[in-house]
């Protein structure tokens, strides 16, 4: 229901019928494929920009300590892991979309083929026609 209201779309009608379901499904798929792009290109911007962190003031640790060095290299390696996440979720998202697509147009050549047969029927059950 959240993506109905972004997107601006009706609510389904009983008059509509499976493949628009499937086109709306699609659509659904395509708005979440899109927020997660963006949110993989927000983390590599971050990284790449190191969080902005030359600009402010270092704290004590940092202009003193030594046993605090790690921590820089561990957020780059917890980004990194992050990064490889987003976009393996992108890979697997984009495989499904694809794979939903299969099976929408599976189901068109499906009810296109119902729809012939029907109207063979239909034809050879008229007499006139």
């Amino acid at each position: 229901m959240q993506l109905r209201r972004e997107i601006g779309a009706q609510p389904r009608t009983s008059s509509e019928g499976p493949s628009s379901t499937i086109t709306l499904q699609v659509f659904q798929i395509a708005l979440v494929l899109v927020r997660l792009d963006q949110i993989a290109r927000r983390i590599v911007n971050a990284n790449l920009r190191g969080f902005g962190g030359a600009s402010r003031t270092p704290t004590w640790h940092e202009q003193y300590g030594s046993s605090m060095k790690a921590e820089p290299q561990s957020r780059r390696r917890k980004t990194a892991t992050l990064v490889e996440r987003a976009q393996r979720v992108m890979r697997e998202s984009r495989k499904l979309l694809e794979e939903r697509e299969a099976q929408l147009k599976q189901q068109e050549q499906f009810l296109e083929q119902r729809a012939m047969i029907t109207h063979e029927i239909l034809s050879e059950l008229s007499p006139g026609s």
